[in-house]
């Protein structure tokens, strides 16, 4: 109404501005209503669209997204066969060592109901469980490198206690993971 009345008046003073003669007063009231009736239109139409956005918003905020949208990459600290192939890699162990390794801490091959029951006896057996030990070793290089240095000392905390101290000073070392092979390298070019 306020906008109506402004709208009015605007064109009254433009009209005294521009020389042409003021409109009567029921000419006037005639507008006024006509404009009214319009204003009253658009404020419809744009609760109907503001209706149908909130609809809209919803309907789309409802719909499931994957839980990497959602949060995104969010990290968690790694759970015990995930902590156990990361010290047997931050160690250097390697070959029947690392399988030696896993077996003494529990861990079971993933193939244990279809093929041999430990890490062992897959890298005995040669083809083709050694190379699924290969892979897996692989595959766990690449998650170790994804995880941060303090949620792999706190996982290593919990499920390997008697190993920390070793394990989180090999993963502070200039031969860790994170830690630069060109820098390596060049200071031992100059020695």
């Amino acid at each position: 109404m306020l906008a109506l009345v402004l709208r009015n008046k605007h064109l009254g003073h433009k009209n005294q501005l521009t020389g042409q003669p003021a409109q009567d007063k029921s000419t006037t009231s005639h507008r006024l209503a006509k404009d009214f009736s319009q204003v009253q239109s658009q404020d419809a139409t744009q609760v109907n669209i503001q209706e149908l956005l909130k609809s809209l918003v919803a309907t789309i905020g409802s719909v499931s997204k994957p839980e990497s949208i959602r949060k995104g990459k969010s990290r968690s600290r790694p759970g015990k066969r995930d902590t156990v192939l990361f010290a047997a890699i931050i160690r250097g162990v390697k070959a029947v060592k690392y399988c030696s390794y896993l077996d003494q801490h529990g861990i079971r091959p993933k193939w244990s109901d279809s093929g041999p029951s430990s890490y062992t006896k897959s890298y005995q057996i040669g083809a083709p469980w050694r190379k699924r030990v290969q892979d897996e070793k692989t595959r766990a290089k690449l998650r170790l490198n994804d995880c941060a240095p303090a949620e792999l000392a706190e996982a290593v905390n919990i499920y390997l206690p008697e190993e920390f101290d070793e394990i989180t000073s090999l993963l502070h070392s200039r031969n860790s993971p994170g830690a630069s092979k060109t820098s390596t390298e060049q200071t031992a070019h100059k020695h």
